[in-house]
């Protein structure tokens, strides 16, 4: 059983490598805007299934909007002075 869990996790792993291998620069999200629309699907996902709502979106575009790049990129710029302090 481990071989074969094993064996579907590195098909997987190579099919995810091959298929960003091939991705044209153009087409690739910044790092910043993906972790904002994951986590906006995210958590909203997960108010649509804790209060059983079936539209598509619960919560306003506006909580995970523009303005949260600004302060995840002070984050990230607070958060590497920290690691180099260290």
């Amino acid at each position: 059983m481990k071989t074969l869990a094993l064996a579907a996790f590195l098909a997987l792993t190579a099919s995810i490598t091959s298929a960003r291998s091939h991705l044209v620069k153009q087409e690739q999200m910044d790092d910043l805007l993906f972790m904002d629309k994951m986590f906006y699907d995210m958590y909203n996902g997960f108010v649509r299934g804790l209060y059983r709502e079936h539209s598509a979106k619960v919560v306003s575009e506006q909580c995970f909007g523009p303005w949260i790049q600004t302060n995840l990129t002070h984050l990230n710029g607070v958060m590497e002075m920290m690691l180099i302090d260290l």
